[in-house]
């Protein structure tokens, strides 16, 4: 697995297909806002708990701003980190720390996966637990902690006597390992740009032979032939013990330049070298590439590879739509699995350690039973369309106001807020706003009838 890591890491460094992909997973899972927390408490009569939603947003918004152990990664950031680090190494790791110098009593110390030696399987001696590649699993593979290294790998003073394969040995409720498990017994993740591995190097490597190719048909070079016989005498027939070449026989060499002549030696005729016609196929050959790279990551050729010759409207369209249900299947694994893990984590140090917790400790299931992360939304793909569908739905009870929102990321609360305030901004200028278009309506009433007679 290693290995798999490493050859993913170093596409990451250098190919462009590699780096699309992470770009367009953090673009498309996190975005701009990251996942936003949304209280649900209801009360008694099933209205809503509004101050009470309203002060536990507030207080996990104010612990966002520095959620880390380091205090320099807003949770828009590191969620972004999280997302890029699951495309390039196929698992997250979040270990949770408390003491009094964090905000709430509890930040997050993100790890990589080389922290978690995979060559470690072996017996914990306590426990007599089994150990996986690091993991310490009891006897149905349950996690019951992680032996992490206390030194990285690459750092220097890996190779000391002191540090070298010194384990620590951490709770398995203090961490969040994230990945996907895609077969019984798993404790590591995969990077889910393995596939493709074989396919970015073809394709890398395709593209620098066609560009060398290119370069050396672009250089006049050659070889040069003597055509006149050289005189030999008997004494060149003799054995010679002296093999150290003569300058006589040293091969004719000549610097070419662009838009100068030269006259060769008497004798000396030259054979041009070519290394290769023109590729013909070479555009059909690179999509047929992206093609296979784009599956392996599931995302569509269009977007990743910014193919888009030959797309229709309505198939870009629908393109668009798939590679969207994609992103959002991958926004709720990571809400699931990552974000919801950490919120219960930091919603119990919360009314712990806080000066002024944000509920009281008898609210806390309460709190922990309604909550929604909301992760982002895109714009319609036909807004004309799309907007028609939507009203559509609407008056025909098909769907609500809240659900129509978070289709783009929106929250239903704050968008009927911003349209109040518009409504009393207005107001208090003396204006009214009207956005319902009367143009259609009007041309039918003033359209004159075919036959008045009748």
């Amino acid at each position: 697995m290693t290995e798999v890591r490493c050859k993913v890491r170093f596409l990451a460094r250098n190919s462009g297909s590699m780096r699309r992909y992470i770009q367009l997973m953090s673009v498309n899972i996190v975005g701009e806002s990251g996942f936003r927390l949304q209280s649900r408490v209801r009360q008694a009569d099933g209205s809503a708990a509004t101050s009470l939603n309203k002060r536990v947003q507030d207080a996990f918004a104010m612990w966002s701003e520095a959620p880390t152990v380091c205090g320099q990664l807003h949770m828009i950031e590191l969620s972004s980190q999280a997302v890029k680090t699951f495309a390039r190494d196929g698992e997250v790791i979040w270990e949770f720390v408390t003491g009094p110098q964090y905000p709430d009593g509890i930040a997050i110390n993100p790890l990589e996966a080389d922290m978690l030696d995979e060559t470690l399987n072996t017996t914990h001696p306590p426990t007599k637990n089994e150990i996986r590649m690091g993991v310490e699993v009891d006897q149905y593979g349950r996690p019951v902690a992680y032996h992490f290294l206390t030194t990285h790998p690459g750092d220097l003073t890996w190779y000391s006597y002191q540090s070298n394969r010194r384990y620590r040995r951490v709770p398995a409720d203090r961490v969040i390992h994230f990945f996907e498990k895609s077969r019984p017994g798993q404790t590591r993740g995969e990077p889910p740009a393995a596939a493709m591995v074989l396919g970015v190097k073809m394709l890398d490597g395709y593209r620098e032979a066609e560009t060398m190719s290119r370069r050396l048909r672009a250089a006049l070079m050659g070889f040069f032939e003597n055509q006149m016989p050289e005189t030999r005498g008997i004494s060149e027939l003799a054995d010679d013990d002296d093999d150290t070449e003569k300058p006589d026989d040293e091969p004719f060499e000549m610097q070419m330049e662009p838009g100068r002549l030269k006259q060769l030696p008497r004798g000396v005729t030259f054979k041009e070298f070519s290394p290769g016609g023109s590729q013909t196929d070479y555009a059909d050959y690179e999509s047929q590439v992206k093609k296979d790279i784009s599956m392996g990551l599931g995302i569509s050729t269009m977007s990743h590879g910014m193919e888009v010759s030959g797309v229709s409207y309505s198939s870009g369209r629908t393109i668009i739509t798939e590679d969207r249900d994609f992103y959002k299947s991958m926004q709720g694994f990571f809400i699931r699995g990552l974000m919801r893990r950490m919120f219960r984590k930091w919603i119990e140090a919360h009314v712990v350690y806080a000066d002024m917790p944000a509920m009281l400790p008898s609210q806390l299931p309460r709190v922990l039973g309604s909550y929604i992360f909301r992760a982002r939304g895109w714009d319609w793909v036909d807004p004309t369309k799309d907007v028609t569908a939507n009203i559509d739905a609407l008056r025909t009870k098909q769907t609500s106001l809240a659900r129509v929102a978070a289709q783009r990321g929106i929250d239903r609360d704050e968008l009927l807020m911003e349209i109040k305030e518009d409504a009393e901004a207005a107001a208090a200028l003396g204006l009214t706003l009207t956005y319902d278009d009367d143009t259609t309506q009007a041309s039918d009433q003033e359209q004159p009838d075919d036959n008045p007679d009748t």
